[in-house]
C-alpha cells in the first residue's frame, strides 16, 4: 500500500499520475498497460486480503488503479488524459464534441466545457426565472355581429425575474423583480426575500417589497404534527414617506393537511384577520404531480367565495401538459385551456385560452 502511494505522484496538472499508478512509460503500448494492471491487481485486489482494514485499503487503491486503466486503453480518454490532466475527464460533454487527437483542440474544448460547467454551477446555485406573458382581448371574435368582429387586441404585458441562492447553510435570500403595462399604463416593483429555519418545526420568512409603497412583511410558521401543518402569523407594514401609515395587519392562518389515500390528500385552512376565509381542497396524484384539484373558499364577503376545478393530463415525451380550470362564483363563471411545453432546457413556452362572463381573453406566457 505505502509503495503505491508513493508512485501515485502528480502528473504535472495538479491530478494523479496515471502513469506512475501503472509503472509503465508515457509511450506504453496498450498491451503493455494492460500486463500492468494485471500485475498489480494481484496485489490490491480486496478479494485477496483478510484483514478488513487491508481490505478497504486495497478496494480504495484498486479503484484508483481502474479508473487509471480505463483511462489509458481507451485512444481519446488517453489524449484528454495527456492534454490536460485527469480533470479532463471529469468534464461532461466530450462525446457531443468531434473526437480529436491534436492537443491544443482537446485544450480549447475543454475550456470551453469546463466554463459551460461553471456556468451551469452558477444558475443551480441562484435558481434565475425569468418569465414573459402577453394578455389579448378576445372578446371581439364572438360578436353577433359580424361587421363588429375584430381580430383579439393586446391589453397587457408583464416580464418578471427571479434568483434564489443559499447566503450560509440555513439563509436563502431571493431577489424578484417585475415590470408590467396595461391599457397603456405601465408599473412593476421589486421585492427581497429572507428565508431561515429555525428548528425542524419554526421557520421564518421575512419580504421587503418596493412598488407604489414599500411593504415590509413576516412570516413564521410552526409545524405541530403530521397534520395540523403549520401555523402562519403574519404582520404586515406599510412604509409611506418613511413613516407608518395605519396599515398594520396582523393575521393567522391554521392549516390541517391529511393524506386520505394512497393519493388523494386534502387540506382545511383557516384564515383569521385581515383577510378572512375558511377554504378546503383535495388533490389526486399522479407520479408525485397534481392530477385532479378541487377546492372551496369561503369569505364573509359572499361575492369572494368560489368553486375551483383543476384536471392536468401530462405527456412525458416533450414534458408538455393539459391544463383545464374552472371557477365558479357569485361573481361569475371563468374557465381556461392551457398548453404548455418545453422548448429548451431553461425554457418553457404556454398558451391558454380563458373565457368567463362578462369578458375573455388569449394569454401567451413564454418563460
Amino acid at each position: 500500500m505505502a509503495q503505491f502511494s508513493n508512485d501515485a505522484e502528480e502528473d504535472g496538472t495538479g491530478g494523479e499520475d496515471y502513469y506512475a499508478m501503472l509503472n509503465v512509460p508515457r509511450n506504453a503500448s496498450t498491451e503493455d498497460i494492460n500486463r500492468a494492471f494485471r500485475q498489480r491487481s494481484r496485489v490490491f485486489h480486496p478479494d485477496r486480503h483478510m484483514d478488513e482494514d487491508d481490505k478497504k485499503e486495497a478496494e480504495r487503491v484498486f479503484v484508483r488503479l481502474r479508473n487509471a486503466h480505463e483511462a489509458l486503453i481507451d485512444p481519446h480518454k488517453r489524449a484528454i488524459y495527456d492534454s490536460v490532466g485527469p480533470k479532463g475527464l471529469n468534464v461532461a460533454g466530450w462525446d457531443l464534441i468531434a473526437k480529436t487527437y491534436n492537443t491544443e483542440d482537446i485544450k480549447r474544448e475543454y475550456e470551453f466545457l469546463r466554463r459551460l460547467k461553471d456556468a451551469e454551477t452558477m444558475m443551480d446555485r441562484v435558481q434565475p426565472t425569468s418569465t414573459f406573458s402577453i394578455k389579448t382581448n378576445a372578446t371581439d371574435l364572438f360578436r353577433s355581429n359580424e361587421y363588429e368582429r375584430n381580430w383579439p387586441e393586446i391589453v397587457a404585458m408583464s416580464m418578471s425575474q427571479s434568483v434564489d441562492c443559499a447566503v450560509t447553510t440555513d439563509d436563502r435570500v431571493t431577489l424578484r423583480g417585475h415590470l408590467k403595462t396595461t391599457n397603456g399604463r405601465g408599473g412593476g416593483g421589486m421585492t427581497v426575500g429572507w428565508r431561515r429555519p429555525i428548528t425542524d418545526r419554526f421557520s421564518a420568512e421575512g419580504e421587503l417589497s418596493f412598488e407604489e409603497a414599500p411593504i415590509v412583511a413576516l412570516k413564521l410558521s410552526r409545524s405541530f404534527s403530521k397534520y395540523i401543518v403549520a401555523i402562519q402569523p403574519m404582520t404586515i407594514l406599510h412604509l409611506d414617506a418613511l413613516s407608518l401609515r395605519d396599515a398594520f395587519e396582523p393575521g393567522v392562518g391554521l392549516v390541517f393537511t391529511a393524506q386520505l389515500s394512497q393519493r388523494w390528500r386534502g387540506t382545511l385552512m383557516l384564515r383569521l384577520g385581515h383577510q378572512q376565509s375558511i377554504s378546503t381542497t383535495i388533490f389526486y396524484l399522479d407520479l408525485n404531480q397534481p392530477k385532479f384539484i378541487g377546492g372551496l373558499t369561503i369569505t364573509p364577503a359572499l361575492a369572494t367565495s368560489n368553486i375551483r376545478l383543476s384536471y392536468t393530463h401530462r405527456v412525458s415525451e416533450n414534458e408538455a401538459l393539459y391544463r383545464t380550470t374552472a371557477a365558479f362564483g357569485l361573481f361569475g363563471v371563468m374557465s381556461s385551456v392551457t398548453y404548455e411545453r418545453r422548448l429548451t432546457r431553461h425554457s418553457r413556452i404556454s398558451c391558454s385560452i380563458r373565457a368567463s362572463l362578462p369578458a375573455g381573453s388569449l394569454q401567451t406566457k413564454f418563460r
